[in-house]
Parts: structure tokens; sequence; C-alpha cells
């Protein structure tokens, strides 16, 4: 990786992923299979040392699942680092839990970046509660969030806020109701982004009810 050797076993690699069983297949005729040796390394382009030393530190535990003390012991990027490469090679038990283990962090963050983590990655599952929690932020978009976001989620995402109940006809402000904190905001964000939902998984799995809507 990069320029460092590291020297692993390839069990773990070989029986969780079908990428690496391919990128170990031996080639026909003379040919010498990379990661055989010091001198033919299996060399992984585009990934960056510490991103996966992460993911070591996950792979090579003596229980795939962390406890929740073992989980903190990654920062949330370290996190992210681990559920950027098992997406990428097809880890499919240590990205569950790379996503189990970023889900109360991301809750606590802007939603911003809750989002773009979720379209980059396909986890589809976070997309419900991270639009809403935009949608119940008290803070409006700024310029910044343009470009992670996209200009189509900005239009669709100013429709859903602005279907908060601020005034009446008159110009009297509402009372009694539901502060932009606490209003229910699920069933217009499921019109509004009904084609991209269309792919998520069950919503149900995360508790909506756990994310800081007060984040600004």
């Amino acid at each position: 990786v990069g320029t460092r050797l590291f020297k692993l076993p390839r069990r773990k690699f070989e029986g969780d992923s079908e990428v690496f069983r391919d990128m170990f297949t031996i080639p026909p005729g003379d040919n010498i299979a990379e990661g055989q040796s010091d001198e033919h390394p299996l060399m992984l382009e585009s990934i960056q040392a510490e991103e996966f030393e992460s993911l070591l530190q996950v792979m090579f535990r003596p229980h795939h699942a962390p406890t929740a003390e073992e989980a903190k012991e990654l920062s949330r990027d370290e996190w992210v680092h681990v559920l950027k490469l098992t997406t990428m090679w097809g880890f499919e038990k240590l990205r569950r839990i790379a996503i189990d283990s970023l889900t109360p962090l991301l809750q606590k963050e802007n939603p911003v970046g809750w989002i773009t983590l979720a379209r980059t990655y396909e986890v589809y599952e976070w997309l419900l509660p991270a639009l809403h929690a935009l949608a119940r932020r008290t803070k409006v978009l700024q310029p910044e969030e343009v470009e992670p976001l996209g200009i189509i989620t900005v239009v669709k995402m100013a429709e859903v806020r602005e279907s908060f109940p601020l005034a009446d006809r008159n110009g009297n402000y509402y009372r009694g109701y539901a502060t932009r904190e606490t209003h229910d905001f699920i069933s217009v964000i499921r019109r509004v982004f009904k084609e991209e939902l269309r792919a998520a998984k069950p919503f149900e799995s995360i508790d909506i009810g756990k994310v800081d809507y007060s984040w600004d």
C-alpha cells in the first residue's frame, strides 16, 4: 500500500472478499502471482496506508463485532476508512460493523456530511434520517453546502423545509405547534425524494428519535 509493505495472512482476505480471491488467483504459465513474496507483493492502488491500517484494526480482532468500548477505539474518520475499503472490496460483514459503528457518531454531526457519506458508499438506510435531520436543522443551508449536496438536493430540501408551518395567511404565527427541531417532515421527504428513496433499505433500522436535530 503506497510505499509500505504489509505482511498479513491471506485467509482473512480470501475468506470474506471475492475481490481478494480473484487478486490472489495464480496466473497461467510461468507468471508468479502477486502476494506470494516480498519481491512480488500485491499492490493495492488508490488507497492510503492509514486507511488500510484502519481496516486491519477491525479485521484482526479476536471476534468480528466490536463491543461498544472497542468501537470507540477508532475515530469517526477511521471508521469511514473502514466503510470505504469494505465497500470497495466487498467485505459485507465488516461493512455492516462499520455502518453500525458510524451511525451513532453521524447522528451527532452536520447532516450534510451524513447524506454525502450515505450516497458515496451506498448506505441507503442512512438517507431518510439524514435528510430528516437536515430538514429539522434550525440553521439554513449554507453556500458551502451546495456542492456536496448537489443543486437538485438543495432545491428539494428547500421545498421540504418550507413545508414547516410558520404563519397563517394573515401573518399570524402559529402557537402550540411543534418547533422545527421536533416537526415531523417524514411524509414530505418521502414524497419529494421518492425516486432516490426507492433504492433505500428499510428505514426502521435507525431510530430517528435519537438523531441530534439541534446541530447548527
